[in-house]
């Protein structure tokens, strides 16, 4: 019985702000679980194998014609590729998402596959499943982000290849479009049908019509949200004026945490918050005083809570958490030593706690 079966990868959240990060996950988990277990992939690499080691061994026109060759290497390269470019449409859509979203960007990342028995035949997509409200437009840029950045980025490698083989005087044809097969792979998620899944073209289709977008709009938001996701990965987000939710936001967010007892998940957002100011003295003490809490990374939570001191030396709130900080790690004697500064001083008990 043929089915298709859906595997499910929680995008752990610390991770959701590291476009590096997320694409190691996303390559390691889904990336390799869609080529060592895809049975279309094991037999196309075993005959790619195959091939390339009889045309080493023995004079192409004698086993192997020259254009039969290049077929079988075209066609195995090309499904040995295609788990890579799934795996890069969902980076760009993920990264799409955090980038229109303010919290609780990415639920997790869905994989896709044929599976006949209990045996994974192959690998036919993936998905990133969202979370909260997004505005039409905002859907379009996560939905075309994905395919389009890849092909574009795609037909930008074909360009530079085919002028190599030119410089280079290869004359093979299928050789020469190598890149240019990939590029399916891409056109085809663009592409407005329903098969098991709806496709991302589909999507932008429905949207398009419902919002009666054209399609020369339609074109120039392709462009801008690959322009939007590559200037985000790459770090340049003041030109496109990404600042996530307001620093402010977050902590009043991660005091919510604090006093409803989810501290980890507050220590995880004040990561998030520390990575757009990390010499915010408030920060510092807070995602400090949350680890002293959890009893996890002790020696993080005392560089941060050293710091937030240092640069308010006389808050005693950063004191009070300097003091539990060293307690935790067993100094007991540079406890009593910051205890002295504050001994004439009310008790009291880090911002976050108050």
């Amino acid at each position: 019985m043929i089915s298709l079966v859906q595997k499910h990868f929680v995008v752990p959240e610390h991770i959701e702000n590291s476009p590096k990060a997320l694409f190691f996950f996303i390559l390691s988990r889904v990336y390799l679980c869609a080529l060592i277990r895809s049975l279309l992939f094991k037999i196309c690499l075993g005959i790619l194998l195959i091939t390339v080691l009889v045309h080493s061994v023995a004079p192409a026109s004698v086993l192997i014609h020259k254009t039969l060759f290049a077929v079988i290497v075209a066609f195995g390269f090309l499904f040995v590729c295609f788990p890579l470019c799934v795996i890069l449409e969902e980076w760009f859509h993920a990264n799409a998402c955090i980038l229109k979203a303010t919290d609780n960007h990415v639920d997790e990342l869905r994989l896709f596959s044929l599976v006949l028995g209990k045996i994974q035949v192959a690998c036919l997509g993936g998905q990133v499943k969202l979370r909260g409200k997004f505005k039409p437009l905002d859907l379009i840029h996560i939905w075309s982000a994905g395919p389009f950045t890849v092909l574009l980025l795609l037909l930008i490698l074909s360009t530079i290849w085919i002028l190599i083989q030119h410089f280079l005087n290869i004359t093979e044809p299928v050789i020469l479009f190598y890149p240019l097969m990939i590029s399916l792979i891409p056109l085809s998620s663009l592409i407005p049908f329903n098969f098991l899944v709806e496709t991302d073209g589909l999507k932008i289709l429905k949207t398009a019509k419902e919002n009666k977008y054209s399609l020369g709009f339609l074109l120039i938001q392709f462009f801008y949200s690959s322009f939007l996701v590559l200037s985000y990965i790459f770090g340049m987000r003041s030109i496109i004026g990404y600042k996530g939710s307001t620093v402010a936001e977050r902590q009043v967010l991660a005091y919510r945490y604090v006093k409803q007892g989810k501290i980890k998940k507050a220590a995880i957002l004040l990561e998030k918050v520390y990575l757009l100011d990390t010499k915010d003295a408030t920060i510092c003490n807070n995602l400090a005083y949350c680890y002293v809490e959890l009893g996890i990374n002790l020696k993080r939570a005392k560089i941060l809570s050293k710091r937030a001191v240092k640069l308010a030396p006389h808050d005693i709130d950063y004191l009070d958490t300097l003091v539990r900080v060293y307690r935790r790690n067993g100094n007991s004697q540079k406890a009593e030593r910051i205890l002295r500064r504050i001994e004439n001083t009310e008790k009291c008990m880090p911002i976050l706690n108050k």
